[in-house]
């Protein structure tokens, strides 16, 4: 939790109205309740000991199938190998060959693979649904059991971002306070603001994650529990400007000045980070995709509606997969709705709500709980803008 000595420090890149808003002591009494009731929702939602082997045993499967009749070697990365994916989260599975000029023979074998397999009536998991994708990074996807199933080929940037993030979580400790606030903010947005899903014009799970990372870095891992890393998230990117900014773990770089990539200090107090720059210059090190394999060496960083640069590759802007149609025409970025009421009465009420319906495994619109509304995302006040002005939950802390 946050003192009353942190109340002056004051972080760049904010729009002229945010400062009072991020650095906001909160009562610790009634915080405390409100993270209890964020510790009974992060039951419902966390990944489960029969949902781990469940999707272990798919992994293991898919390696053994392709691997069988392909000759290459497979790896899981994201959430499921991370221990932070939501109930309905898919696998995402990386096949790498010698070669990355095989790429092209290597989707074509795996594919007929898993084709076959979808008509093995006696294998161990069902295929079905089986598609070539020929996006940004080219995919295979599949239905495997009950799982969406992600296939992409020499893709080591994936891997690298897995390793990266569990340094992350080995640093803030706590009874991995890193990941469970990812798993919060990823039901937030997955669910509340529906805002998660690159392959729909929206944010990716990555990018998300950076962003996550970010607040712990500028908040210095003060936080009480996941519900305080999520109510800071929302406050801060609600004031973060968008229009005139990149998001770096070195802090903002002014989107005017690109392709200079020097950021400003994400503090303007310049105190301490919770990342040193040798920390971060040694995870870039160790787990930025080697340009002999990616081959995107030359390519430049390119501004989009949304700029999140990639910690680990620079020249990567984490924030392409969203569309302009999705991100609107307001300075903020996408929609994010927050609570107004009273922040415990909230969580109580969703708490339940999320409960008993990811409980069940269905894909459900989350009800807010107040009078009886169902969450909408955009309407009137938001108009596409990422994060929404927080001052309504702000009366109540």
């Amino acid at each position: 939790m946050r003192t009353q000595s942190d109340r002056d420090f004051s972080p760049n890149g904010l729009l002229s109205n945010g400062v009072g808003f991020v650095n906001k002591v909160l009562d610790h009494d009634r915080w405390s309740q409100a993270e209890a009731r964020g510790a009974e929702l992060l039951t419902h939602i966390q990944p489960k000991k029969k949902s781990d082997e469940h999707r272990n045993a798919v992994v293991s499967y898919l390696r053994r199938l392709i691997t069988k009749f392909v000759p290459c070697q497979v790896f899981p990365f994201g959430s499921v190998p991370l221990n932070t994916y939501l109930p309905e989260g898919d696998i995402d599975l990386t096949a790498f060959c010698e070669s990355r000029y095989l790429t092209d023979s290597l989707i074509k074998e795996v594919l007929y693979t898993l084709e076959t397999e979808g008509n093995n009536v006696n294998a161990k998991f069902k295929v079905k649904e089986v598609q070539y994708i020929q996006a940004e990074v080219k995919i295979i996807k599949c239905l495997v059991d009950k799982f969406v199933v992600d296939i992409s080929f020499n893709q080591l940037g994936g891997l690298g971002a897995l390793c990266f993030l569990e340094e992350v979580d080995n640093l803030i400790q706590r009874n991995h306070l890193f990941k469970r606030s990812i798993i919060l903010i990823k039901a937030w947005c997955y669910y509340e603001s529906r805002i998660l899903g690159s392959y729909h014009g929206l944010l990716s799970t990555y990018a998300l994650e950076t962003l996550v990372m970010y607040i712990f870095n500028v908040y210095k891992n003060t936080f009480a529990g996941p519900l305080e890393v999520l109510f800071r998230f929302l406050h801060f990117f609600s004031k973060f400007d968008w229009k005139n900014y990149c998001i770096s773990l070195w802090g903002p770089v002014p989107i005017g000045s690109l392709p200079n990539m020097e950021a400003e200090p994400p503090r303007e107090d310049c105190q301490e980070l919770l990342f040193s720059e040798k920390f971060l210059t040694a995870c870039k090190s160790c787990y930025g995709a080697t340009p002999s394999v990616q081959g995107n060496e030359e390519r430049p960083f390119v501004s989009k509606f949304f700029n999140i640069i990639d910690p680990l590759r620079p020249n990567n802007n984490l924030g392409r997969s969203i569309s302009k149609g999705k991100k609107g025409d307001g300075d903020e970025g996408l929609a994010v709705w927050v609570v107004d009421g009273d922040p415990v009465q909230e969580i109580m009420v969703c708490g339940l709500d999320w409960g008993d319906k990811v409980g069940s495994g269905g894909i459900v619109r989350m009800s807010r709980g107040i009078q009886g509304e169902e969450l909408e995302v955009g309407g009137e006040d938001g108009d596409g803008a990422p994060f929404q002005d927080t001052s309504k939950l702000n009366e109540h802390l």
